[in-house]
């Protein structure tokens, strides 16, 4: 799912009670109020010169004097292991303290350049690194993000497939996937191309049975804007094999000649023997099966075959990251 994150922060230092609005902090003890921390980053991977968003919300469980850019979101440090590499934002250097009341509450959306995160972090990014991002002036409530080198120019058959995984985004969550080259070789190479060249990005899941399985990757679908103008792509021979169509299990999809699949795939919601020998399997979820869960219970109505499957709202694939792994 999401990456997601939330937890209380008990002691925040430049916060001391507060007994009504002339309160002198210089008089009163130092003590600090208890405060509950909570921070989230709506995706779990990014790519450089992607721009994330990081919510974060802060309730006052008692009375107390506060710098505002503390409870405002000025308190977001960036950690790389547990180094502090300081503030993201720089507080005024000119505020005062004020007061805030038992149960005052803040919430806020801060934009963020990944690009800034990598400068600020020093990190080399030639491989898949972690960042965090901690609320507060203590590493306490915190979100982590995975930062992936753009993969998009890479020589694909420079790639080890067996350990290359592919992101898939959506709005209810990320999914990543695993691929079996050694049973689709050429339907594994035709999916992690066109993730890499961003086919995908801006596409909808077009078709969601529940119980049966989600397909998207019909560029006509795609939404205006998008970063890839791919059409069509060529027909791939079967590559049928012997793993079952169980939850989890991307297929392609095809017409009912065997050697039309292209570019559209499902992921499996439920069983379907059926299918199995009949579609080409070339990969699975390995996480983020309840996404496939929630994608399910998106309203659907009916199609123009008839069929209860049209999503009643677009369902995107927002992007598609490419966690390449180059062959030794």
């Amino acid at each position: 799912m999401l990456s997601t994150l939330f937890a209380a922060l008990t002691l925040l230092p430049l916060i001391a009670p507060f007994q009504g609005a002339d309160a002198n902090p210089a008089s009163k003890p130092t003590r600090a109020a208890p405060l509950e921390y909570g921070i989230q980053i709506r995706t779990g991977y990014a790519l450089p010169g992607d721009v994330i968003e990081v919510a974060w919300s802060i309730q006052v469980k008692e009375d107390c004097m506060a710098l505002p850019s503390a409870l405002t979101g000025g308190a977001i440090a960036l950690y790389v292991g547990e180094k502090s590499l300081g503030p993201i934002r720089t507080a005024p250097t000119e505020e005062s303290e004020m007061g805030f009341k038992r149960g005052t509450s803040f919430q806020g959306k801060m934009p963020i350049a990944v690009n800034d995160l990598i400068r600020k972090s020093g990190l080399k990014l030639d491989t898949t690194r972690t960042l965090t991002l901690s609320l507060g002036l203590g590493p306490v409530a915190r979100a982590s993000l995975k930062v992936v080198p753009d993969m998009s120019d890479y020589p694909l058959d420079k790639l080890d497939l067996t350990k290359t995984k592919v992101v898939i985004m959506t709005d209810f969550g990320s999914m990543v996937a695993e691929f079996f080259p050694d049973k689709a070789p050429n339907h594994v190479k035709r999916f992690v191309g066109l993730a890499q060249k961003h086919f995908y990005d801006g596409i909808q899941f077009h078709r969601i049975v529940p119980g049966f399985m989600i397909q998207g990757g019909d560029y006509h679908t795609r939404a205006v804007g998008s970063p890839s103008d791919m059409g069509a792509q060529p027909p791939l021979k079967s590559e049928f094999n012997d793993i079952k169509h169980v939850k989890g299990i991307l297929s392609m999809a095809r017409t009912n000649d065997p050697n039309s699949a292209s570019a559209q795939f499902f992921i499996m919601h439920g069983r379907a023997p059926y299918l199995d020998g009949n579609y080409t399997v070339f990969g699975k979820v390995i996480e983020g099966l309840d996404v496939i869960d929630a994608l399910a219970k998106q309203p659907i109505g009916r199609s123009q075959t008839g069929e209860m499957s049209k999503p009643l709202k677009p369902v995107w694939i927002r992007k598609m990251i490419v966690l390449g792994v180059p062959k030794k």
